[in-house]
């Protein structure tokens, strides 16, 4: 059986991570409502035992590749938990959108915010 690495596991993370909390804090989102709306969406999934490698899932594989281009825009050596998180938002993954929707916010914002957290080091 494989396991399959989704979006919402990384989003998890990075919403039970710090690192990201000057961007939740600048968009004025609390990270502990979507980091519960996250959980509820993992919830829903059907529960697997595994004993075998992970299969990455399109929209991590696409929130990566958008971050890794965020990443060479930044003129960054490694990619940072926010070019990947920009990366996430900027695909068409349900939560995401769903996140966006709600409360109003888009990728965009959260490449602005993530710029103003460096101090607008690229």
């Amino acid at each position: 059986m494989i396991i399959k690495v989704l979006y919402l596991h990384l989003l998890k993370i990075m919403l039970e991570d710090s690192g990201l909390d000057g961007i939740w804090n600048r968009l004025s989102l609390d990270k502990n409502t979507l980091l519960r709306i996250t959980e509820e969406y993992l919830a829903k999934l059907p529960v697997m035992s595994h004993n075998g490698q992970p299969d990455v899932s399109r929209y991590v594989v696409e929130g990566y590749s958008k971050g890794l281009d965020l990443m060479k825009e930044w003129g960054d050596t490694y990619m940072s938990s926010g070019a990947f998180l920009i990366g996430l938002f900027s695909t068409s993954a349900p939560l995401c959108k769903d996140l966006m929707k709600r409360y109003r916010f888009s990728a965009k914002d959260i490449k602005k915010m993530e710029e103003e957290r460096r101090g607008g080091m690229k």
